[in-house]
């Protein structure tokens, strides 16, 4: 088995352009399901040029915002550095990142948890609760060519606690380029009025994900 766990030596700002992904299937009829995997493995730069299906994972932290949120969640939002080779510089899932190698699922949300928002673990979220599995074809013309089954998680912040607040974590400047708390209201207003400020999300991708925060916190 091939196990990407460590960072090649020439690290990019941003990301490392030399990890190694795992190809997947291209999707096929109705969406949803999960991919499936290929014995073939390419460097990043070369999957985002050719537009190979890869897996990522998207994590989205939530927590119970009370009135100020019309009660509802109150969503993490990262800013995506500027030197990303996708949607540089926008709002974004809270933290979210590409599977290396052979790398499980749930070790990729761990991972990027810690190297994004310097996080060891989810104990001040409870339970990781699996949302969906999508896939989003994404495209800037030459280099990018970003086709990812994207592999959808939610965590809810214990509620005694209290709110959540930038301050809770630690980012990465190379990853992060800060962080807004928002309610769910108010990102869905974003995604539907096309916002340029956001990373677009598809219809159905907003549909599953604030159902979702709504069963979560009601759990």
């Amino acid at each position: 088995m091939l196990r990407c766990s460590a960072r090649a030596l020439h690290q990019s700002l941003g990301q490392n352009a030399n990890e190694l992904f795992r190809l997947c299937n291209a999707p096929e009829g109705v969406a949803g399901g999960d991919p499936v995997l290929r014995e073939e493995y390419k460097e990043r730069w070369k999957v985002h040029r050719d537009g190979d299906w890869h897996r990522s994972v998207h994590l989205w932290l939530i927590g119970n915002g009370g009135p100020g949120a019309g009660g509802g969640a109150e969503v993490l939002l990262q800013k995506r550095s500027e030197h990303k080779d996708t949607n540089p510089g926008k709002l974004d899932v809270s933290c979210a990142g590409h599977v290396e190698g052979d790398d499980s699922i749930e070790h990729t949300v761990q991972k990027e948890l810690h190297e994004e928002l310097g996080l060891a673990d989810l104990s001040q979220f409870g339970t990781l609760h699996r949302a969906f599995t999508t896939t989003t074809p994404f495209s800037s013309g030459l280099p990018v060519n970003d086709n990812e089954w994207q592999h959808v998680f939610v965590a809810c912040r214990h509620p005694w606690l209290g709110p959540m607040a930038a301050a809770d974590f630690a980012t990465s400047p190379s990853e992060v380029a800060g962080l807004s708390i928002v309610s769910a209201s108010e990102l869905e207003r974003a995604w539907t009025a096309g916002d340029p400020r956001f990373v677009k999300r598809r219809e159905s991708y907003i549909r599953s994900l604030l159902a979702c925060f709504e069963r979560v916190l009601l759990a």
